[in-house]
């Protein structure tokens, strides 16, 4: 019995990831690929932002009263490329 309600819940969490991921990475995609990254890179980039938020549990400090997801995200997404730039210089500085 109590595997049955995990199974519903799990599938409606799956379902809840593909409708987000349907609906913010065009805009993400869009956003990374107008900064001059190539589309592999681009694609490569927002893979990873949406396994980094996931894994962080980011979405959680999102907040309604200060505005929209889409500005969240596109927030947590410039840092997350300023991170990745930071890293990309250090990995530079040791070879």
């Amino acid at each position: 019995m109590l595997h049955a309600g995990k199974a519903e819940a799990d599938e409606a969490a799956r379902k809840a990831l593909v409708t987000f991921s349907e609906t913010y990475w065009p805009p993400l995609y869009t956003f990374v690929r107008r900064r001059g990254y190539s589309s592999s890179d681009a694609q490569d980039i927002v893979q990873g932002f949406f396994a980094h938020i996931l894994e962080k549990n980011t979405l959680s400090r999102a907040d309604q009263e200060k505005g929209k997801l889409r500005t969240f995200l596109l927030g947590a997404l410039q840092n997350y490329l300023l991170k990745q730039r930071e890293r990309m210089n250090a990995m530079k500085r040791l070879e």
